[in-house]
């Protein structure tokens, strides 16, 4: 997995992607609940990854994403659509 950070205006957003994306395979995206954070998925993550591209991510005011500031679910909903729309997804790299 690689690390990447989305840069939002509330603070910075860490999420992990597959190594190697393939456009013609579909991908799961990892969301914690409450408390938790990306490590929580780490046993799947490994299962899954080889049948498809893995997104996971510490949502916003959890795991690495702190501070974050002026937290809502909307901004948390937004920022989970800006790191699954990334222009890698589409594209092998």
């Amino acid at each position: 997995m690689i690390e990447k950070v989305l840069h939002s205006e509330s603070g910075n957003v860490y999420y992990w992607i597959s190594d190697i994306i393939k456009k013609e395979t579909l991908s799961l995206f990892f969301m914690h609940g409450l408390t938790a954070s990306h490590e929580l998925f780490i046993r799947q993550i490994g299962y899954f990854e080889k049948d498809y591209n893995v997104i996971a991510w510490d949502a916003p005011a959890h795991g690495m994403p702190r501070p974050y500031y002026d937290f809502s679910y909307e901004k948390a909903a937004n920022d989970a659509v800006k790191v699954i729309t990334k222009k890698y997804y589409t594209e092998e790299i």
